[in-house]
């Protein structure tokens, strides 16, 4: 209908694993690092600085691991 049909499948961005790589690496440390940001200055604007400290520690050990591990699924062969 498009003349789309006898196109073949374009493999060619297979061949820059290592710009595919550093680019999943940068998305998955990236969004993990803005979410803990945004975490961070909500915490800040509703609690006392204490509390939201307190409250913030938990919150940034899952965060690593959730980054070790995504990066650690991203990496396993």
């Amino acid at each position: 209908m498009f003349g789309t049909g006898e196109l073949g499948v374009n493999s060619a961005i297979a061949n820059h694993t290592t710009a595919i790589s550093t680019g999943l690496v940068l998305a998955v440390v990236g969004g993990h690092l803005l979410g803990v940001i945004s975490a961070h200055d909500r915490a800040v604007a509703l609690f006392p600085r204490g509390r939201a400290l307190a409250g913030q520690l938990p919150l940034l050990v899952v965060m690593v691991t959730y980054t070790l591990g995504g990066l650690g699924l991203l990496f396993a062969t």
